[in-house]
């Protein structure tokens, strides 16, 4: 396991099942053990801290690391000499074994009183509360889900401006051109154009998602 530290960043590079896992749930006891984290609001302290991980298999495993070294450290109850020295390395060497105790228990009673302050997630939940959060600014209700299947909407979509393409002047000068455009570059002998427009459009949509922005027109 790699670790490369940057100011207020600590990057970790670990292959599978290299103890990544448990190595963080250690790092979020000694943020919890930190001296800038207040014992006497323990929820506050909790709340305070963010973990992300890719999966939700991941997400609960370290949880239930997190809660089980808490409870080793409150009840000094340890499988051993060795991980009782390296629990004990990340909490304040110079506290005494009952106000570590003390706070563990703290700790403890504060995640399971207030589970929801707990914030170990998977990226794409992080990102959900977010977009949840700011559902006002983004234009959204409060109530909006994420479609992760847009391939149906996409299809959806271009039959929808087919449709409109016949009625409106200006949207099928659009659609003419692209035809021009298409038939001068690719021209086939039996052509299906549902088919090679959904591909151009699945295109342009991910590289809208991935720039932020179309790309611009370019002179063929």
């Amino acid at each position: 396991m790699k670790t490369e530290t940057i100011p207020n960043i600590i990057k970790v590079e670990a292959s599978a099942g290299s103890g990544k896992t448990y190595a963080l749930a250690k790092r979020y006891i000694q943020l919890l053990f930190s001296k800038d984290a207040m014992p006497a609001h323990p929820a506050a302290v909790v709340k305070s801290i963010l973990a992300i991980t890719f999966t939700n298999k991941a997400a609960v495993e370290m949880k239930q690391r997190i809660l089980l070294f808490l409870k080793k450290i409150a009840f000094y109850d340890f499988d051993s000499e060795a991980e009782r020295t390296e629990l004990l390395s990340v909490v304040p060497q110079d506290a005494s074994d009952s106000i570590i105790q003390e706070r563990a228990k703290s700790y403890v009673d504060a995640v399971l009183a207030h589970y929801d302050f707990f914030n170990v997630q998977t990226i794409d939940s992080f990102v959900n509360s977010i977009l949840t959060g700011c559902a006002f600014r983004i234009r959204r209700t409060g109530s909006f889900s994420i479609e992760h299947e847009d391939k149906d909407l996409l299809l959806y979509s271009l039959d929808e401006f087919i449709d409109l393409a016949s009625q409106d002047k200006s949207l099928r000068a659009l659609f003419d051109n692209f035809l021009e455009h298409y038939l001068f570059l690719e021209p086939q002998p039996s052509w299906v154009p549902r088919k090679d427009i959904f591909r151009e459009l699945t295109e342009l949509y991910y590289l809208s998602n991935t720039l932020g922005k179309m790309p611009a027109p370019t002179n063929v």
